[in-house]
């Protein structure tokens, strides 16, 4: 979330973002980034991210071989989680790489997308 400010946020919108987020979190983001960020928090993250892993790549509701959730068949899902992917991306890249390192059934679900992906209107 400290990253949205610099990289996300047009300039008139940074201020009510960080006091916002400061009121929520009890600190200013960048305290926030410095106490609860780095190497912990992607260690905190790494069980939600393997439980997505294994519901993209997992064979539980697939049909068939496909990157999608079901198979080669794109449903409601996918679009979900394609979305958190590419929010992370436009973040900055390497949050976007660091979720999809070693997990190619994320990696798969994003590049099956990228026609969707590749408008931006």
């Amino acid at each position: 979330m400290p990253r949205i400010p610099r990289s996300v946020l047009r300039p008139e919108s940074i201020e009510y973002f960080k006091a916002a987020r400061a009121a929520r979190f009890g600190m200013p983001l960048d305290v926030l980034e410095a106490e609860k960020g780095g190497d912990s928090a992607w260690e905190a993250a790494k069980p939600g991210l393997d439980a997505l892993e294994e519901l993209v790549k997992g064979a539980k509701f697939k049909v068939d071989a496909g990157p999608f959730v079901l198979g080669s068949e794109i449903s409601y899902a996918d679009f979900v989680v394609v979305a958190v992917l590419e929010g992370f991306r436009r973040i900055e890249g390497d949050l976007f790489e660091r979720i999809v390192q070693g997990r190619e059934g994320l990696r798969g679900i994003w590049v099956g997308c990228e026609g969707v992906l590749g408008r931006d209107d």
